[in-house]
């Protein structure tokens, strides 16, 4: 994937944004992922590239947040 534009970059990002306020707010991640993928129109490398972000979001958030055991858990 080529170098993206920084005007492309925070569109992603505010489109990550939405994606997990959903899976916040209960939604399941694929389909917050998928709809707010096609609401864009991002290209399936994007599509990817998201998909990655938000799991390396969420595993951060969960090592931040859990204590002791809990935090093998996926």
């Amino acid at each position: 994937m080529d170098k993206m534009s920084e005007k492309d970059e925070r569109r992603i990002m505010n489109a990550l944004e939405r994606v997990v306020t959903m899976t916040n707010s209960g939604s399941d991640p694929s389909e917050a992922i998928v709809k707010v993928a096609s609401e864009e129109r991002f290209s399936p490398p994007v599509v990817q590239r998201m998909v990655e972000a938000f799991n390396v979001s969420k595993t951060l958030a969960h090592m931040k947040h859990a204590n002791g055991p809990s935090r093998a858990d996926s």
